[in-house]
């Protein structure tokens, strides 16, 4: 509604209309109009939450606003700073906190930033010596990388997550992997795919949108997704490794 509201008022008041006023003057109704417009604005910019995030972004996309978009993205950015700032932790979360370094994820933004970590870790567990990459590059079989993949991740949980493999969401359907945050109900999901399995690009579509997007990511709390396709990689030698996608 914000959103709609302010859009009305930038069509109507455009801002390359706007007064330039110098030394001391008498507000009319086109100041009246301009200050409406910004106040519209800025309750835009005060939203919060994923679907305050949402919004703001779809404003600074839109070509209606491009003069502000630059300004407008920092000031999103630092709205959700705040915001994550300002999330307390409990006795047991500020333990975990002092001893990982990290706290359980109590937002999306939080739930979001830690699925991104976790699959950095695993990027950089399969370039270690002791990495299991010339192993999985051997499984063809989904479940069986599932289990693989969701024991790293299990592995580096740190007592921010738990991991659900085949979770069930409200319409029966089946997740691949699940994060579920310790602390707050944000959840993260994990949609697994093997590349080499003749798949098209069609597929990998409807993967992530039939499935990812509009099947496991439905509920408020499990906003959080990634399509990951693993790869295999011929070294010279002939020796296969696992990239992931």
């Amino acid at each position: 509604m914000q959103l709609r509201l302010a859009k009305l008022a930038y069509r109507h008041v455009r801002p390359s209309d706007d007064v330039r006023h110098e030394g001391t003057y008498t507000p009319d109704t086109r100041d009246n109009a301009e200050n409406a417009r910004d106040n519209l604005l800025g309750a835009v910019l005060d939203l919060s939450g994923s679907e305050g995030w949402s919004t703001k972004m779809a404003m600074i996309n839109d070509p209606l606003f491009a003069r502000f978009s630059d300004r407008g993205r920092i000031l999103a950015e630092q709205k959700a700073a705040e915001e994550v700032d300002a999330a307390t932790l409990s006795e047991s979360e500020f333990k975990t906190l002092d001893t990982y370094g990290e706290a359980p994820p109590n937002t999306l933004d939080a739930m979001y930033q830690l699925l991104r970590d976790r699959l950095d870790d695993i990027d950089d567990a399969l370039l270690q010596d002791t990495s299991p990459r010339e192993q999985w590059a051997l499984i063809e079989d989904e479940r069986v990388m599932r289990r693989a993949i969701a024991r790293e991740l299990n592995a580096m949980n740190n007592n921010l997550y738990t991991v659900d493999q085949e979770a069930a969401t409200a319409d029966e359907k089946e997740t691949d992997i699940r994060l579920r945050s310790t602390s707050s109900p944000q959840q993260a999901t994990i949609e697994l795919k093997i590349g080499e399995k003749d798949r098209s690009a069609a597929d990998f579509r409807s993967a992530l949108k039939d499935q990812l997007l509009t099947k496991y990511m439905a509920a408020e709390h499990a906003k959080v997704g990634c399509l990951m396709i693993t790869v295999v990689r011929i070294e010279p030698g002939g020796t296969r490794t696992l990239m992931r996608r």
